[in-house]
């Protein structure tokens, strides 16, 4: 198996690969742990989210702790989320 590393720094997210973890925390408090996959993989535990999903692409780019909004793609109005922490898959 892979081994993972923690990243804690501030320094700006830029892209994310498959079998990246991501720590989100919502703005209602709710904190949740997120695997970069491929839409194959959707029934995983712990959830999985795509490359394409509006919440990855809504948190590239961003940096750990900083506040972001995006367009629900659920309903009326935006998501407003966080980075708390990114587990890094290294090959």
């Amino acid at each position: 198996m892979d081994r993972l590393a923690l990243l804690e720094h501030k320094e700006p997210i830029l892209t994310f690969k498959v079998g990246d973890r991501v720590i989100i925390e919502f703005e209602d408090g709710l904190v949740e742990t997120y695997e970069i996959g491929q839409e194959s993989d959707l029934l995983r535990d712990p959830p999985i989210i795509t490359l394409e999903s509006p919440l990855c692409k809504a948190i590239q780019g961003c940096k750990l702790g900083e506040w972001i909004s995006f367009p629900s793609p659920k309903r009326e109005g935006e998501i407003r989320v966080r980075v708390k922490k990114i587990i890094r898959r290294h090959s």
